[in-house]
């Protein structure tokens, strides 16, 4: 009997533990924090290459040079001032006796800050028919969002790069022979030699000093001696 209290606080001790052993254990919350929007991406193309030298092409075709001139980079307008780049294309024009230029854009090849652009040009002339140079390539610098042209007189035709001048040299034939039915010449080109008299002189002239004494010459006996 005595052994009863003991065994009543063992009970009531492994109840404490079991009843505790039950409760659930407290989850951990955490604090709210601000979230970061994803970044997000645009990706802006050049402006079409093959457009901005159209312009220019067109605006030479149109004589239109302080428009050309416009379309250069700074580093092309330091080389040359508008009045020369004007005269460099009217000296082309003239010396060739150019009516009209025709062009045609080819192919084009376009990076992040540069671009080049392939084309051909038809000079139609007056003297000279239709002058087809090879192939011409337009270098092209991106500025500020818009395409500029690296000029050279290569842009004109590829013999004219390095300052090489054009020039139209010409001469007026000399007139054809002309021949009968049986061949012999009419009108024909041929040597000839001249001798030319003047009168007056002759007839002005005296007789050396060693004449004296003699008879006078007569005209026709000056011109014989």
């Amino acid at each position: 009997m005595k052994f009863k209290p003991l065994s009543i606080l063992l009970s009531l001790l492994l109840v404490g533990c079991t009843l505790a052993s039950t409760q659930p254990m407290p989850t951990p919350t955490l604090a709210p924090t601000s979230t970061l929007a994803l970044p997000t991406y645009r990706n802006t193309p050049a402006p079409d290459a093959q457009n901005a030298a159209k312009t220019f092409l067109q605006a030479w075709k149109d004589e239109d040079y302080p428009k050309m001139y416009g379309l250069l980079t700074s580093i092309s307008q330091d080389a040359i001032t508008e009045a020369d780049f004007e005269q460099r294309y009217r000296d082309v024009a003239v010396n060739m006796t150019l009516i009209t230029v025709n062009y045609q854009v080819l192919s084009s090849l376009t990076n992040p800050a540069s671009a080049q652009v392939s084309y051909q040009v038809v000079f139609h002339t007056t003297l000279l028919g239709d002058i087809t140079p090879d192939n011409i390539v337009m270098n092209l610098s991106l500025n500020r969002g818009s395409w500029q042209v690296q000029w050279d007189d290569g842009l004109i035709m590829p013999a004219l790069k390095g300052g090489n001048k054009l020039r139209l040299d010409y001469s007026v034939p000399a007139r054809g022979n002309i021949y009968d039915s049986s061949g012999l010449p009419i009108a024909a080109q041929t040597d000839a030699d001249g001798w030319k008299f003047s009168p007056g002189r002759i007839l002005a002239a005296v007789d050396p000093p060693s004449s004296a004494g003699r008879k006078p010459l007569r005209d026709h006996e000056r011109v014989a001696q």
